[in-house]
């Protein structure tokens, strides 16, 4: 076989777009970010009914030989794998995975892992709470295989520490950059609209007009003149009733998504706030320079400099307009995720390839 170049890269993630996969979206940017500067990408993912945009796409099969074959044909020197466990097997147990990546392993390929998530865990009557150890041992057993790994947010770094033999020496906690590309030139915030943007998967979306719906008060401060909703349609009949009409605007392609969030002064969610680090809705609004409204309310320490009422706003403070200068908590939230955003992400892969 002829000498392996060391800039011959394989991408992993379950699917790629126009398949609605965060692990498929995070890993397209960084394969065209290491493009950018010189590597030889190739994307692996399992099969999809739509048609793969990355190229050169490789198919894969979840079984523990094929990864192996891919490597070889291609000429692999590094692997770089996004993980989720239910990405790769419905009860996120993908043992094929280990088995295929001791395979890679033994025959001296790198192993690079961005662990997107961990294990599961949840009440008596789920699978998650059945499977959490099975699910654990994998993330064990992956995390020896690797050279190097990253992980999203502190939270999960400590977890990492806690669970593996260096202490996670091998992880770097570096973030979580917007899927939705950062635009090359930021719209001041007198030029933006009052609109209210309200982003993500469905269940999220109605979680968060749920809250927003016992809220709603505070935001006609703002002069909010349309509530936008981006993503898979839902059922409008679950939704409550706002005294600001939703425009719905369904499934948009990234860069109609970036232009809605540029002209736009606000964006509502609800996540944990010790999890942040790890939000891509968080991370496309900050990388916008919008306003963010947390509508989580137990009260919970973030570990990655997220700080509420300095770079978001929590429901847990009521909002009065003079006092909350959603402006200058916008600019703070961008100065702290620019910090975190995509050229800082391949920076650190550069580090370690």
């Amino acid at each position: 076989m002829a000498p392996v170049s060391n800039k011959n890269i394989l991408l992993i993630a379950p699917q790629y777009p126009p398949a609605i996969n965060g692990l498929g979206d995070y890993a397209a940017r960084l394969g065209q970010g290491l493009t950018d500067v010189g590597y030889s990408v190739h994307y692996a993912g399992l099969s999809q009914s739509t048609p793969v945009t990355v190229q050169p796409y490789l198919p894969l099969e979840a079984n523990g030989i094929h990864l192996l074959q891919l490597v070889h044909q291609q000429q692999i020197h590094t692997v770089i794998l996004n993980y989720s466990g239910y990405g790769y097997q419905r009860k996120g147990v993908p043992l094929w995975l280990v088995t295929a990546l001791t395979e890679v392993k033994r025959v001296g390929i790198r192993i690079i892992i961005f662990f997107h998530e961990l294990y599961a865990s949840g009440p008596l009557w789920t699978s998650a709470f059945w499977l959490h150890q099975a699910q654990k041992r994998i993330f064990k057993e992956l995390y020896q295989l690797t050279d190097a790994c990253f992980c999203s947010n502190g939270r999960m770094a400590a977890l990492i520490a806690a669970a593996t033999r260096d202490k996670g020496q091998k992880n770097s906690c570096i973030g979580l950059f917007s899927n939705i590309p950062e635009p090359n030139k930021m719209m001041n915030w007198e030029q933006k609209q009052s609109r209210l943007i309200v982003f993500g998967h469905p269940a999220m979306r109605l979680q968060t007009y749920e809250v927003l719906s016992q809220q709603f008060d505070d935001w006609l401060q703002f002069g909010i003149t349309a509530i936008v909703d981006i993503g898979v349609p839902m059922d409008v009949q679950k939704i409550p009733k706002l005294p600001i009409p939703i425009k719905p605007l369904g499934v948009l392609t990234k860069e109609q998504i970036s232009a809605e969030l540029q002209r736009s002064r606000f964006g509502a969610m609800v996540y944990p706030d010790a999890l942040l680090g790890k939000s891509g809705v968080l991370a496309a609004y900050l990388s916008h320079g919008l306003f963010v409204w947390n509508g989580f309310k137990p009260l919970q320490a973030n570990e990655d400099g997220l700080v509420a009422s300095e770079h978001y706003w929590s429901i847990r403070k009521p909002m009065v307009q003079e006092a909350t200068r959603p402006e200058q908590i916008a600019e703070r939230g961008l100065a702290w995720y620019r910090t975190h955003n995509f050229q800082h992400h391949v920076e650190h892969y550069l580090a370690v390839l």
